[in-house]
């Protein structure tokens, strides 16, 4: 059933934000950092004791985005709190990289993964913007990611180290690349500084222009960055290494290319953003019942028919974005029928935290409503996304008609 809302409005879009932070505040402080796991009521999940890097990290982001944006100091005390457990338990002691995972009080994982410092980069960043002490961390972290995981010669970051940094391990990937390009995007855009411009220049050179296919960007690499096509074939449960064209990842790529193109003009970018977005819009839309599948394989038929809640943000935002850029308004349709399809089926009854998944069916699979690693990071980061656009938008047009 259609909704009647107007999915563009600035008003629905900050109260869709409001009630997602609403729905975490109440219960995700821990004595240390937070919980990462929810029921559908918000409530902690009491047997889920694992603390993850990459939720940690989003949540001292979002809740820094919320205070800039609100200055409702609730939230900047929330950042310093998620902050503190970065630096006091997440950060190695001895080697200064952040950890992957602990269960409770014991660390699980002490590697040292890209992915996770890219969201480290950008907790970093918003922090010290929202008024928090993060001493030299910012730098700290780019110093760490640029000598330990950068390859000059390839002009991308390699995926992990082992916990005493000695060591890198020899899968390479797209995905923490795709969020190393993503946190440069965010730090130039608060902190003005050049360097990370043109590092996400150099991400988008060589995964959008260089590396991509007929299809579309490949997700898994071999050590020489020659494609593996077997990594994670006969597994589905590894969400950041997943077998397959990820549609969701052919929007984010599309959406920076936007992003950086407003910056630094290159009149590859919004064509290459166009195309992207179809093949995941062509490869992905299910036109029987609605939503963009997960994946789909060498020859574009889908191989993974779920709809994750990422997928869905991701391609909205990519939408409107790529609506500004180029007033196509194919774009605005496809925004709507995404936010549409969201509407009914993710964000629930109480429209507030999306669902991680449902089933090609759009039946939900899970019992709880947000596991380790969501903290519906995409959905916070694409309604501000998308509210900034209208927002433009819409001032655009009232200075328009003002001179009228």
């Amino acid at each position: 059933m259609a909704s009647s809302i107007d999915f563009t409005s600035v008003k629905h879009l900050q109260a869709h934000i409001n009630g997602v932070l609403d729905f975490y505040t109440p219960h995700c402080q821990a004595s240390v950092g937070f919980h990462h796991f929810f029921n559908d009521d918000g409530s902690v999940v009491a047997e889920a004791k694992q603390r993850h890097l990459v939720s940690e990290t989003r949540f001292v982001w979002q809740f820094s985005l919320a205070f800039l944006r609100s200055s409702e100091a609730r939230y900047q005390g929330l950042a310093k709190h998620g902050w503190k457990s970065l630096i006091t338990k997440f950060k190695d002691p001895e080697h200064g990289h952040f950890r992957w995972t602990f269960q409770g009080s014991h660390l699980e994982s002490g590697n040292a993964l890209m992915y996770g410092h890219a969201f480290g980069l950008m907790a970093a960043v918003a922090a010290s913007e929202a008024g928090v002490d993060v001493g030299t961390a910012v730098d700290d972290i780019w110093e760490l990611v640029e000598s330990k995981f950068y390859d000059p010669e390839q002009h991308a970051y390699a995926d992990e180290m082992d916990a005493d940094l000695q060591e890198v391990l020899p899968y390479r990937g797209q995905n923490a690349n795709m969020h190393a390009c993503e946190a440069c995007i965010f730090a130039f855009k608060m902190k003005g500084t050049t360097l990370y411009l043109q590092r996400a220049v150099d991400l988008l050179e060589t995964f959008v222009f260089r590396l991509c296919t007929e299809h579309g960007i490949w997700e898994h690499y071999k050590s020489d960055w020659s494609v593996d096509w077997d990594y994670n074939k006969d597994d589905r449960t590894n969400i950041f290494k997943p077998w397959g064209y990820q549609t969701g990842h052919q929007f984010e790529w599309a959406k920076m290319l936007v992003q950086v193109h407003e910056w630094q003009p290159d009149d590859r970018y919004l064509p290459m953003a166009e195309r992207l977005f179809s093949l995941g819009w062509d490869n992905g839309w299910d036109a029987v019942n609605g939503g963009v599948m997960y994946a789909y394989d060498l020859q574009g038929q889908p191989c993974d028919t779920d709809k994750y809640f990422w997928t869905q943000s991701e391609g909205f935002a990519t939408a409107a974005l790529l609506y500004k850029a180029t007033g196509k308004p194919i774009y605005l349709e496809r925004y709507n029928q995404i936010w549409q399809y969201a509407w009914v089926h993710l964000a629930g009854e109480e429209h507030v935290a999306w669902y991680r998944l449902v089933d090609r069916a759009n039946q939900r699979t899970e019992s709880i409503r947000s596991s380790a690693g969501k903290v519906d990071y995409h959905t916070l980061s694409s309604c501000w996304e998308a509210l900034d656009v209208f927002t433009r938008l819409d001032n655009n047009h009232n200075s328009l008609a003002g001179n009228l």
